[in-house]
């Protein structure tokens, strides 16, 4: 959603952001009769083949029925986030839920790099993204990362930084939960003066990798 914002806004969105995805979370790890998985600990090499000729079937069906029960109970979450901004912070703020092909892109592209010793927490954090596209964007990255650190030094567990790649500019913030089985969830915010630069770059993207699903879903 393109709009001005205020910082005071942000600490808003950012408190409403991190409540509702703790509460959210923590109902579905105490209400899933399963063992869950530590997303720090277990890595992008541990659920997936490392064979390049593997297409079908290169991530364990254990960890796909775990992520799709989770994306089941996203939808609420999203409402209750969205809701929450409008009345309380009088602002829309846009989101989705990640697609299993991106799901599937992801971790299919990184299970190569380092022998994809990546922790699942830290790569596959993004099932549930916001984003805000900030006329005032200039204006605030001047106190919104500082803001975070505070967060950060009272034991509130984000991941934040600046992403520049190729033409996409935006800074990330990730709600990490209160422990590592707690799948992160993405606020993205993006200057308006780059949205047109980064939407393409996001094209770009989906572009060159999108006959990866195609192929796999053959299988």
């Amino acid at each position: 959603m393109n709009n001005a914002y205020s910082f005071i806004d942000y600490k808003q969105i950012v408190d409403i952001l991190y409540e509702e995805h703790k509460k959210h979370t923590g109902k579905w790890l105490a209400n899933v009769g399963k063992t869950h998985y530590n997303l720090k600990k277990v890595q992008v090499r541990h659920i997936c083949s490392s064979d390049p000729n593997n297409i079908d079937g290169f991530i364990e069906k254990d960890f796909l029925n775990y992520v799709d029960d989770y994306k089941l109970c996203l939808l609420s979450l999203y409402k209750d986030i969205v809701k929450r901004v409008e009345v309380e912070v009088g602002k829309k703020i846009g989101g989705r839920i990640k697609g299993d092909d991106s799901i599937l892109l992801k971790l299919h592209r990184k299970r190569f790099d380092d022998n994809g010793s990546f922790p699942l927490n830290k790569y596959l954090n993004d099932l549930l993204g916001f984003r805000i596209i900030d006329k005032n964007y200039c204006n605030n990255m001047k106190e919104l990362p500082q803001y975070i650190d505070k967060l950060k030094e009272q034991k509130q567990r984000f991941m934040h930084k600046h992403r520049e790649n190729g033409n996409y500019k935006g800074y990330h913030i990730y709600f990490m939960g209160s422990d590592a089985k707690y799948f992160p969830m993405e606020l993205q915010v993006w200057s308006a003066d780059n949205e047109r630069k980064n939407f393409e770059s996001h094209e770009i993207y989906k572009k060159d990798y999108t006959y990866w699903p195609e192929i796999y879903n053959k299988g």
